[in-house]
C-alpha cells in the first residue's frame, strides 16, 4: 500500500464537515501534492476492495474504484477474493471467464495478487474445473483442476478443497452408523448416549464438530447458533461433539457451555480416541456440520454455509427455511 502519511492526510481531509472545508482558507496544493492525494485515494479504494467482506459496502467500494480511475485488473482480483472468502463457487466459475477474457493484458507489475501470468490462468482453469463438478463431469474436473495445480502450484489448499469434498461424499454414500451401537460420552454428565438416544423421537439428528478453542474466531457461530435454535423447533436433534477427549478441552468447553446457556441448545458429546466417530465421518475442518437419518444414514457433511447443507434440511422438513441472503 502507499504512503502511510498519505493516508493519515487523507482521513483528515475526509472527516472535515463540507462547512470547515469552505471556511478553510489554504493555498489551493501543488501539482505534486495533488499525485500524493490522488495515491493515498487510491490507495484507500484498494484497501477497503480487499477488506469489505459484506455486499453492500463491497459492491459500493468497487463503483467508486472505478469512477476514481483504480485498474480494472485489480478490481477484478479483489472481486476474486470476494468471491473465494463467501465460498461462493458457482460465482467464481463464472468470474473464471473474465479472467480469461483478460489474460493476453495481465501485467504483474499492476496486480495486488498474483505474481506471474500462469498465477493468473490458474484461476481460469479452476473456474472451468468448478464449472464441471458442477455438471457432474469428473473427467473434466480432473483434467482442469490438474492443470490449475500445475500452473499454480501455492494454490494447491485452494484446489484439494474440492477433491476433498468430492472424496467425503463418496465415502459418506457407503457409511450408515448403527443408531444403537454407536455411543458417545456426553460432557454434562459423563455417560455415554446412543444416536438413538440422541434421536429419540426426532426426524433426524444435526452433529456439530467444534472446538472451544475456536470459538472467537469462529465466523460461523450466529449461523451454527440460529440452526441449533432451528432445529429444536422443526423436531431436529442437535448435538455439539469435540474432536478429541482432552480434559483441557473439555473444561474449556463447560465454560462456553455455560457461558451459551439456554441460547444454544445443544447435546454436549466428545469424541474417544478409540472408535472415533471423526475418523468414520472424515472430519477435516472446524465446524462441520454431520446430518443423520434415524436409520444412520449420513445425509450431509461439510460446512453449514452452503446451500447443499439447506436442502438436506429442507428434505427432511420443508417447513425449515434457510436465511435470506444479504442483498
Amino acid at each position: 500500500m502507499k504512503n502511510l502519511l498519505t493516508l493519515i492526510h487523507l482521513s483528515a481531509v475526509c472527516a472535515l464537515t463540507p462547512l470547515t472545508l469552505a471556511q478553510t482558507e489554504a493555498p489551493a496544493p501543488a501539482q505534486g501534492e495533488n499525485e500524493e492525494i490522488k495515491q493515498g485515494i487510491q490507495a484507500a479504494h484498494i484497501n477497503q476492495l480487499f477488506s469489505l467482506r459484506d455486499k453492500k459496502p463491497f459492491d459500493l467500494a468497487v463503483t467508486k474504484a472505478r469512477k476514481d480511475g483504480i485498474s480494472e485488473q485489480v478490481i477484478l482480483e479483489a472481486r476474486f477474493l470476494y468471491l473465494i472468502d463467501k465460498e461462493d463457487y458457482k460465482s467464481i466459475a463464472k468470474i473464471s471467464e473474465e479472467f480469461e477474457k483478460m489474460l493476453a493484458s495481465f501485467d504483474p507489475d499492476t496486480s495486488k495478487v498474483f505474481s506471474t501470468k500462469e498465477d493468473w490462468q490458474s484461476v481460469v482453469e479452476y473456474g472451468k474445473a468448478l464449472k464441471a463438478l458442477e455438471a457432474n463431469n469428473l473427467t473434466d474436473f480432473k483434467k482442469h483442476i490438474t492443470e490449475a495445480f500445475w500452473l499454480s502450484p501455492d494454490k494447491a489448499d485452494a484446489f484439494s478443497h474440492h477433491i476433498t469434498k468430492i472424496r467425503i461424499a463418496d465415502a459418506m454414500k457407503k457409511l450408515t452408523l448403527d443408531p444403537v451401537s454407536t455411543t458417545v460420552r456426553q460432557i454434562t454428565d459423563d455417560k455415554n448416549i446412543s444416536l438413538k438416544a440422541m434421536l429419540g423421537d426426532k426426524d433426524a439428528l444435526i452433529l456439530r464438530y467444534w472446538s472451544p478453542w475456536n470459538q472467537q474466531a469462529d465466523n460461523t457461530f450466529p449461523i451454527v447458533q440460529h440452526i441449533a435454535q432451528l432445529s429444536a423447533k422443526h423436531k431436529i436433534s442437535f448435538a455439539s461433539i469435540l474432536l478429541t477427549p482432552e480434559q483441557q478441552g473439555i473444561d474449556d468447553a463447560k465454560e462456553v457451555i455455560e457461558e451459551l446457556g439456554d441460547t444454544f441448545p445443544s447435546i454436549w458429546l466428545a469424541d474417544s480416541e478409540k472408535n472415533s466417530l471423526a475418523k468414520k465421518l472424515l472430519i477435516s475442518d472446524l465446524p462441520t456440520l454431520i446430518i443423520i437419518s434415524k436409520e444412520g444414514k449420513i445425509l450431509y457433511n461439510g460446512s453449514p454455509l452452503t446451500d447443499n447443507f439447506w436442502n438436506a434440511l429442507k428434505a427432511i422438513n420443508p417447513a425449515i427455511k434457510a436465511p435470506v441472503a444479504e442483498q
